[in-house]
């Protein structure tokens, strides 16, 4: 097995979640920038320098989908956002499958 294998697995599944934050961020600063009296009143610690999950978590609850709907590039941020962490959470399994694949045809 090359050793180049464990490595571009490696930066390709931070590469994904380097892009998963940045898209993150990127939504919640486009929904607070263009909503924020609905920001401020159901995002705790919106508009601070304080991390909380629910800055994130909040795109994904079902009570705001109308509001994001309704707005359609902040609707394409989330929707990209949802394809980027799926990936992300696929890609480390998929790529230690792929290892364990390759190791196991390198030791016939």
């Amino acid at each position: 097995m090359s050793e180049l294998y464990p490595v571009a697995c490696l930066a390709l599944i931070a590469s994904f979640w380097v892009a998963a934050a940045l898209q993150g961020h990127r939504l919640y600063r486009s929904f607070l920038a263009k909503h924020p009296v609905e920001a401020r009143k159901l995002i705790p610690f919106a508009g601070t320098s304080i991390q909380h999950p629910e800055k994130i978590l909040f795109f994904f609850r079902k009570g705001t989908l109308p509001l994001l709907r309704a707005d359609q590039p902040l609707w394409t941020m989330r929707q990209s956002l949802k394809v980027l962490l799926i990936i992300s959470v696929v890609l480390p399994f998929a790529c230690f499958g792929f290892l364990i694949f390759q190791a196991i045809a390198g030791s016939r």
